[in-house]
Formats: C-alpha cells, sequence, structure tokens
C-alpha cells in the first residue's frame, strides 16, 4: 500500500486521529502531504501544532527526523497522509522517492537562520527541477516568526527567489508554535486540496487572470496560464542565466506571489509578476 522507498528501515508509520473519527475514507481520497525542510527549521514541530492545534515550545536538543515519518492524520474529518522528511544533507536523496506518492507540497524554512537561506534555497530546486513533481501545489511556511531576530518576509523571498517558480501554485505563509500565528491559514490550505482531491480536481486548478493589488478567499486561488511572450521572456532569461534552470518550455503556469493580509482575515493579497497579456 505504502511503496515510498524501498530501504524499510527508513520510514515508519504513526496513526493519529484529529477533529473525531473518519470512517469509510478511501485511499483515493487520502490527500498525501510531503514536508520538506532543512534540519531544525521546525517541521516536526509543525506536525504537533497541526495534531494538538496547541502551541509548541521550541523543544531544545530534540532528535532530529532520520529518514521519513509517515503520520495519518484526519484533519476536520479529512484524512492525510502526511510524510515527515529528515532534514539533514545526507538524507535528502530520499526526498525524490516521496514524490509520485504525494499530492501537495509543504517547505519549511527557518526565518531567524540567514546563514541557511541558500542551503533552503537549493535543496528547494533541487526538489522542483524533477518531473514528477511538476504542478504540484506548495506552501512555503515561515517559521519560528516569533523570534526577536527573525528576518522580513521580503528578504526570504529574494534569497529563495520565489518569482522563479512558475509551473504550480505557490503560497507562503508565517508561522509561529508559541502564538499559532496563521496555522488557520495552513490547516485551510490543507484542507482545500483535500477537498479538490476528492472531486477529481487536485491537477485541473483554475486558469485565470488575477487584477494587480486584488484579494480572494483561500479557497478561490486561481494559476494564471502565461501567453507566449511570457514565455519567450522566460526562456530568454533561462538563457541569459537570470532565471533557474528549474523553468522549461513545458511550463504551463505562471507563479502568483502572495502575501498574507490581517491575521483575523482568511484572505491572500496577490501581486503579478512578469504576466504579459
Amino acid at each position: 500500500m505504502f511503496d515510498v522507498i524501498a530501504d524499510k528501515n527508513y520510514i515508519r508509520f504513526v496513526n493519529i486521529r484529529l477533529g473525531g473519527c473518519c470512517s469509510g475514507n478511501h485511499e483515493e481520497d487520502t490527500l498525501r502531504i510531503a514536508l520538506f525542510g532543512l534540519e531544525n527549521s521546525g517541521k516536526t514541530t509543525l506536525i504537533e501544532c497541526l495534531k494538538t492545534s496547541k502551541k509548541v515550545k521550541e523543544v531544545k536538543n530534540k532528535i532530529s527526523t532520520h529518514g521519513v515519518v509517515a503520520q495519518n492524520l484526519y484533519l476536520q474529518q479529512k484524512h492525510l497522509l502526511l510524510f515527515d522528511c529528515g532534514g539533514c544533507k545526507h538524507q535528502r536523496h530520499i526526498w525524490p522517492h516521496l514524490l509520485n506518492n504525494s499530492d501537495i507540497i509543504m517547505f519549511t524554512v527557518d526565518s531567524t537562520d540567514q546563514a541557511c537561506l541558500q542551503d533552503a534555497k537549493d535543496a528547494l530546486f533541487d526538489l522542483l527541477i524533477h518531473e514528477s513533481l511538476s504542478g504540484k501545489p506548495l506552501l512555503i511556511i515561515c517559521t519560528k516568526t516569533d523570534k526577536p531576530n527573525k528576518l522580513k518576509t521580503v528578504t526570504i523571498e529574494n534569497h529563495l527567489n520565489l518569482w522563479m517558480i512558475v509551473d504550480r501554485p505557490v503560497h507562503k505563509v508565517n508561522f509561529s508554535s508559541v502564538t499559532l500565528d496563521d496555522l488557520t491559514l495552513i490547516t485551510s490550505w490543507i484542507v482545500y486540496y483535500s477537498n479538490r482531491k476528492q472531486k477529481g480536481k487536485l491537477m485541473n486548478l483554475t486558469s485565470s487572470i488575477i487584477s494587480p493589488n486584488s484579494s480572494l478567499p483561500l479557497s478561490l486561488i486561481p494559476t494564471p496560464a502565461p501567453s507566449a511572450a511570457t514565455m519567450s521572456l522566460l526562456s530568454a532569461e533561462t538563457a541569459s542565466g537570470a532565471a533557474s534552470t528549474a523553468i522549461s518550455s513545458s511550463t504551463t503556469r505562471l507563479f502568483v506571489h502572495s502575501v498574507p493580509l490581517k491575521k483575523s482575515r482568511m484572505n491572500l493579497k496577490f501581486v503579478k509578476k512578469n504576466l504579459v497579456i
């Protein structure tokens, strides 16, 4: 049933029930989530908050995740299979094995560690070049945002070159396990794509154009299709070295950058980048 990786020593399964019993779930309705990120970027802590909806203080000297921990979660009566992937450099060879077995991707970034941003960007783009990951929705989660030494959002975005990601919906949230900032945004994002999978529409995302500075509910996030002129521009940038080699002629969607608005509102503000009509 779980053909994630060949080496069984690298994966273990944990069953967790959230928000009541959900009987009658079928495997085809289960949303598979791959959670990636560097070591100590807050992946396991995030899972604890998802399981309990309670504040979790950062645990010092905790044991890093080894290999992959697969957890069965029930969130708002949605069945989830979440793969918590170890972030150590020597364990990242496991990551590609999860790509065919996941529906959506979450990637955590430590907002207090600027020295690791280059490594985080390299790890992220190493994932995105895999064709089996093409088109799968991506959520960037900036963790530890309660810390006084946290980096500004624009600094993280610039270091990660998020504007280069053009083949999938990409959303970004800030998260603190101490204050639970934007936890509701994360859960709403997960539930949204779980609903899409159950309706058979996960990879058939709406193609439309968003006007500049407009806002939409999280459940209505569209992805614009780039014109031929846009693709020519991207190809030229790739040839000149200005764009990532992950951008190819097979790209069918243009990245729309999202920024959270007021925490009390379930909205995202959209800013178009490099969109040619």
